[in-house]
């Protein structure tokens, strides 16, 4: 896992494909970051949790798809801000998913919920 916690800090991810899913950690400390796609910012999001004393291991963040089959930037800044209650400001990485549409293989296969 990658993590930061520092207003600034960054981590940038460039990907072919038509999506992309970002897991990280849901957690006591966590902080927020703002999400860049291609450029430009997207949201906010708040990786703070601790709910029932229960925190969230490598969990989808943010993610999108249907995005134009090509090269893409996705880039996360720390900014250095919480929740009150939260116990710190930061921010966890652990994998990401890329998602690519393709043709079927065979015109002639139909899954069960096709017509």
């Amino acid at each position: 896992a990658m993590v930061a916690d520092q207003a600034g800090d960054a981590v940038e991810i460039v990907f072919s494909g038509t999506g992309i899913s970002i897991n990280g950690n849901w957690i006591r400390d966590g902080g927020k970051a703002d999400v860049y796609l291609d450029g430009k910012i997207v949201r906010t999001i708040d990786t703070y949790y601790f709910y029932n004393n229960q925190e969230h291991d490598n969990v989808t963040i943010w993610h999108v798809t249907g995005l134009a089959e090509g090269r893409h930037t996705v880039k996360l800044v720390v900014k250095g801000e919480k929740k009150p209650e939260s116990s710190g400001t930061k921010i966890y990485i652990t994998q990401a998913s890329v998602f690519k549409t393709a043709a079927k293989k065979s015109a002639s296969y139909k899954f069960s919920f096709e017509k």
